[in-house]
């Protein structure tokens, strides 16, 4: 590592909500979830914020700085980007939706549950997507509208327990979430002291990242399992450093991550098992199927992780790489000290 200075990863406010639906009918949705419970959460959304109509183009909406859904869904960039995300038309949305069931066939009163983070600015909206979730299981889900009550919602917190948030039946808020943070999980709770540092106590020698949905990540354009943990310590601090830049306001960004890449050269993958697995999603905007597969297993990583911790930790929460707003690139850090 020589003289490499210390890089600061910037922590990212956020709640993790867990919805419980329940269908109040028969009928089915495909296996994978992610893609139905996106489109349909950002359909109601808008329909329940939105006082333009329909019609209305966000882009050229004089209340598109001001509007939830420009906020949290139609993420627009409407000043001066990073030099990472010029020419781009939005940013990354500050949400991330998780399913992980799979069932096809639903009867009355069947369970489906999904989780969603909310990271930064986007953490105070959270009643908006808990109206935006209730209104949606009651337009239905899928092609066939498959319709569900929102039972209740619950947040994580510090102890990284459930925590009953809202009450489907009398449609209350019972408590506040805890707003935790993407680096220490620390309690950032309004009224709790701020970590000021990133640093871990421990530093383990070997670390076996889990990746439980797929990981689409492109190496020279073309989506690759043959990453060397440089060119995935990349994606990972863009993601994290853009998700700061957009919205954590107070944010200490450092963009000259060179060192830390560097540095990573010396990081050896020793075991590296992934599986590639299609997934399929329809596109109501260009009314086709479409694919959306990525890679799933783990690879196990060797040396001096101690200046990586933090991001690894954070991209936990974050996921990683493209799709992650449909519940892609969801990963586990297991570590060895």
């Amino acid at each position: 590592m020589g003289n490499q200075r210390l890089f600061y990863i910037p922590g990212i406010p956020y709640i993790r909500l867990r919805h419980q639906l329940r269908t109040r009918q028969v009928g089915e949705l495909p296996a994978f979830k992610g893609s139905v419970l996106r489109g349909a959460f950002g359909n109601a959304l808008r329909k329940s914020v939105c006082v333009m109509g329909a019609k209305q183009l966000c882009r050229n909406c004089f209340l598109n700085r001001q509007c939830v859904n420009t906020r949290l869904f139609e993420t627009l960039i409407l000043d001066e980007p990073p030099r990472f995300l010029k020419g781009l038309p939005t940013s990354p949305r500050p949400f991330v939706l998780y399913c992980s069931e799979e069932r096809r066939g639903f009867t009355p009163e069947t369970p489906l549950v999904f989780e969603m983070s909310l990271f930064g600015t986007a953490v105070e909206l959270f009643p908006f997507v808990i109206f935006a979730v209730q209104t949606m299981a009651q337009r239905g889900l899928g092609s066939r509208r498959l319709k569900f009550h929102l039972e209740e919602v619950a947040f994580l917190d510090e102890a990284n327990e459930w925590q009953r948030l809202y009450d489907g039946a009398t449609r209350k808020l019972v408590a506040n979430p805890t707003i935790l943070n993407t680096v220490t999980q620390t309690n950032l709770t309004p009224g709790k002291q701020k970590p000021s540092s990133n640093q871990q106590s421990t530093t383990p020698q070997q670390v076996t990242l889990r990746f439980i949905s797929p990981l689409r990540i492109k190496i020279n354009r073309e989506l690759s399992s043959e990453f060397t943990f440089r060119e995935l310590l990349f994606k990972m601090l863009r993601r994290n450093l853009e998700l700061a830049y957009f919205y954590v306001p107070d944010a200490e960004i450092d963009w000259e991550f060179h060192d830390l890449l560097t540095a990573a050269d010396h990081i050896e993958i020793i075991d590296r098992e992934l599986r590639w697995i299609d997934l399929h999603r329809y596109s109501s905007r260009q009314k086709s199927e479409m694919k959306l597969g990525g890679f799933v297993g783990h690879i196990t990583l060797q040396g001096n992780l101690a200046p990586f911790m933090p991001l690894l930790h954070a991209c936990e929460v974050l996921h990683i790489g493209k799709a992650t707003t449909f519940g892609l690139g969801r990963v586990e850090v297991e570590d060895y000290q």
